[in-house]
């Protein structure tokens, strides 16, 4: 046999010892359990995520519930007959609730938007109140028409102008 014959079989014998050295580490180490007390173990505590950096005295925006930006209650004091109203909000619907005051008792109240025909139901509460459901209001101008009808059946008229203002979007 000739020498480099010889230096071959001497590194495949080697390179096999090297080959079964690491499949005895790695079936130890797939089929072992490592201890406890190891640097690896398992963290048994549960982390709860936390802000990076939390400012301090910063103002909070105040909290709006987001059917108060487009919906809106107008409360009336004391409704006149004739009377002429005006009033301006970014609602898109709106809510009247009013306290009639009047020599007599009424006996029937119709409000309608006259700028989009949209009819409000209205709710009789006690001493000569009134609620309405929300009704819609188009951008710009709403002519709202109050029609209140007396006892005596006289019908007297109240203009509210709700001038519904667009948004300005960012």
């Amino acid at each position: 046999m000739n020498i480099f014959a010889k230096f071959e079989q001497g590194l495949i014998a080697v390179t096999g010892i090297i080959v079964m050295v690491l499949a005895v580490i790695n079936y130890f180490t797939i089929f072992t359990m490592p201890a406890n007390d190891s640097k690896t173990s398992q963290v048994n505590e549960v982390i709860l995520r936390q802000p990076a950096a939390i400012t301090k005295g910063a103002k909070s925006e105040k909290k709006v519930n987001p059917l108060e930006k487009n919906m809106v209650t107008l409360e009336l004091s004391c409704l006149q007959h004739k009377q002429v109203l005006n009033f301006a909000s970014y609602a898109k619907m709106l809510q009247l609730k009013a306290k009639i005051c009047a020599e007599q008792p009424i006996t029937k109240i119709e409000i309608i938007n006259r700028s989009n025909g949209v009819k409000a139901s209205v709710f009789s509460l006690s001493n000569n109140e009134f609620l309405t459901d929300y009704f819609s209001l188009i951008p710009g101008k709403n002519q709202v028409i109050m029609q209140l009808t007396l006892e005596n059946g006289e019908k007297t008229l109240s203009n509210l102008t709700v001038e519904s203002l667009e948004k300005l979007t960012k």
